[in-house]
């Protein structure tokens, strides 16, 4: 029996939660995706709004995913990536269910934080533009918008 929790955890780490960032803080600059977000965090919320909020928040963290691998797999660790040969051997069963362990239990987390670094740029961009026009703010950034 396949150990579908761990495999599923690290999917919504890598994937969701970094595109669930990434597609708030696309409310900053869209008032449709603002308006959404006003409607989820209320009571007005439904079991739609919640679907959709999650599949546009999956697309946003696939898109970030793109960016974070070219900066971080492509460009930034081109030189301590793993060769081809060491890849050869994955055809036996007991070598690629360990490699699959260590990609759900360490590279997952890898790929969260490098996509939420991505999505929290957006936010902070935001944030830090908003605190420039807008002498009553605050010095931090880290607040909700109407906090």
């Amino acid at each position: 029996m396949k150990d579908v929790t761990s495999t599923s955890f690290g999917l919504v780490i890598a994937y969701l939660l970094p595109g669930f960032a990434a597609f708030f803080a696309a409310s900053f600059w869209s008032p449709p995706i603002a308006d959404l977000f006003s409607k989820f965090l209320e009571a007005e919320s439904n079991i739609g709004r919640f679907l959709l909020v999650i599949v546009c928040s999956l697309i946003a963290g696939l898109e970030v995913t793109i960016f974070r691998w070219l900066f971080f797999e492509k460009w930034l660790c081109r030189k301590t990536r793993l060769d081809r040969a060491k890849f050869a051997h994955l055809g036996i069963e007991a070598k690629l269910i360990a490699f699959r362990a260590a990609v759900d239990e360490h590279y997952r987390y890898h790929q969260f934080w490098g996509g939420n670094g991505y999505s929290n740029s957006f936010y902070r961009c935001r944030r830090c533009d908003e605190q420039r026009n807008s002498a009553s703010s605050g010095p931090y950034l880290w607040h909700l918008p109407g906090s």
